[in-house]
């Protein structure tokens, strides 16, 4: 027997086992910050993932406008006809909860020239 989650869902229990998480390591919420979104590849703000000498454990990215694509673990996320990545749209929510995938996030629009905006949360 199999279950299909759908993408609600999905983010339902990704934030319950991110808090979790949060909770057992006894980390604290940062600075909420925004970071748009650019037709190149990026990372997070090294200066907002980073308070009292620590990185960010955790990070919440609630896509706020227009569609991004994300990946982690050496990847650069891309645009075009075969695209990588996978696709934020807005509302959408995703969670990254080890230092090695908040420290590897890439971004980038979805489409070129609408630059999307990313709200983000870390944990420290």
């Amino acid at each position: 027997m199999s279950t299909t989650l759908s993408g609600g869902m999905v983010n339902d229990l990704a934030y319950a086992a991110n808090k979790r998480l949060a909770q057992s390591v006894g980390s604290k919420s940062g600075a909420l910050f925004r970071q748009a979104a650019t037709d190149t590849s990026q990372a997070l703000t090294p200066a907002s993932i980073v308070s009292g000498g620590k990185s960010a454990v955790a990070v919440t990215v609630y896509c706020e406008t227009k569609a991004v694509r994300v990946a982690t673990g050496g990847t650069d996320p891309t645009q075009g006809e075969n695209p990588v990545g996978i696709v934020l749209n807005p509302g959408d929510t995703f969670y990254l909860d080890c230092p090695e995938d908040v420290a590897s996030f890439r971004f980038i629009n979805s489409t070129n020239g609408e630059n999307g905006i990313l709200q983000v949360i870390p944990r420290f």
